[in-house]
């Protein structure tokens, strides 16, 4: 750590124990997590054969919430998790865009000097919040983010979604401020400030929405300028036909490159069987046509700092789920590379014991015509 990230860590410990400790009548919560992961991954890693690797994961969780006063409320969530993994993968691994919206973080508790064992600690939410009858203002690490994709989130360059990740209903906390003001029941504006690594005024951002409900449209619009570039954006859902439909679309503009489109359309459907279908078109105007071309989008701005992943144009995703009782659950999608004609399919089996224990089957498999396309690269894996 930097001596600001000690000195911001010292900070926070302090700041939270004198909250903990003032007053004398306060509602207090507690709540905690134990997750255990084991994943089973078939990749060609350095452009050696196929080869099967396993990893393990041990994560717990402690969450606190403290309701301060009729006003202020504190929330606080702390986890370590130890991952146990082989050697070959220590060095290697998919490329990933650059997320540094934390001003400060903190160091593995361990790490083996091989790489294969690691303790990491994650101080993941640390926010105050005052409402009042109009306003709210959240203060700390939080969850910020935006976007109705289910495949992408051509708006959200905060915390993008990841297609395939293991829980993609969770995001990480960043650091910053949200101001909200609601002016109707139907109709609110916020600002924000998200701060980068170390306070840096170079790596922070600052955002502007505006949503509202017309005639049966929930309607968000959004200014964000981050690190050398401006967004515009904006949000639509509603229900048409027994359809719930969506769309999300976004125009980025570097300061040194050109600018590019992307946006979503999609749309769900629940039987009265419940089962549940939904398809989603997504468009990617920093993308290239060809596999050849992939390459090229490493260095783009979009890639090293704008939150995207996908390599090409143009994307269809089709899946469905369905309660096969009121303990178990399957869903399955898939996302398919309309340039390259590359595939990915994403299942889940999840079965629960009680409210609070549940186990999960989850799997990622690859379909490709060709050796290059887009998600032939994708390893092949299982989750339990």
């Amino acid at each position: 750590m930097t001596k600001l990230s000690n000195l911001l860590w010292f900070i926070t410990i302090l700041t939270t124990m004198s909250i903990l400790y003032s007053g004398k009548a306060a509602a207090y919560e507690f709540s905690g997590l134990l997750q255990s992961y084991f994943i089973n991954t078939s990749a060609s890693l350095a452009g050696q054969k196929s080869e099967e690797y396993q990893l393990y994961t041990l994560n717990g969780r402690i969450d606190l919430f403290r309701e301060i006063n009729q006003n202020w409320q504190l929330q606080v969530a702390d986890d370590v998790s130890i991952v146990q993994q082989p050697k070959a993968l220590v060095t290697q691994g998919a490329y990933q865009p650059i997320r540094t919206y934390r001003s400060f973080t903190q160091e593995n508790l361990f790490a083996s000097d091989d790489g294969t064992l690691v303790v990491t600690h994650n101080l993941d939410r640390f926010q105050l919040t005052y409402d009042s009858q109009s306003w709210r203002t959240v203060i700390g690490r939080q969850a910020i983010w935006f976007g109705v994709g289910q495949i992408a989130n051509p708006t959200d360059v905060f915390l993008p979604l990841a297609y395939g990740q293991i829980n993609p209903e969770y995001r990480i906390g960043i650091d910053g401020v949200r101001i909200t003001k609601s002016v109707s029941d139907l109709t609110e504006f916020e600002v924000g400030q998200v701060f980068g690594e170390d306070f840096a005024p170079e790596k922070d951002a600052q955002f502007l929405r505006a949503k509202s409900v017309v005639k049966s449209v929930d309607i968000e619009s959004l200014l964000i300028h981050f690190l050398d570039a401006n967004l515009v954006g904006f949000n639509l859902q509603t229900s048409l036909a027994g359809l719930g439909v969506f769309s999300e679309a976004s125009w980025v503009h570097p300061d040194n490159e050109d600018p590019y489109l992307r946006y979503n359309i999609g749309a769900t459907y629940m039987f009265e069987s419940e089962w549940v279908i939904n398809g989603e078109f997504h468009y990617n105007g920093i993308g290239e046509k060809e596999v050849a071309a992939y390459s090229n989008n490493l260095s783009k701005f979009a890639y090293t700092s704008g939150g995207v992943s996908y390599m090409a144009q143009r994307y269809l995703a089709l899946g469905g789920s369905k309660a096969i009782t009121p303990l178990i659950m399957v869903k399955s999608n898939i996302v398919a590379n309309l340039d390259d004609q590359s595939a990915m399919n994403i299942g889940e089996l999840s079965y629960s014991f009680t409210d609070a224990t549940y186990a999960n089957l989850s799997w990622i498999q690859t379909v490709n015509n060709q050796e290059s396309g887009e998600f032939y690269s994708y390893p092949r894996q299982l989750y339990l």
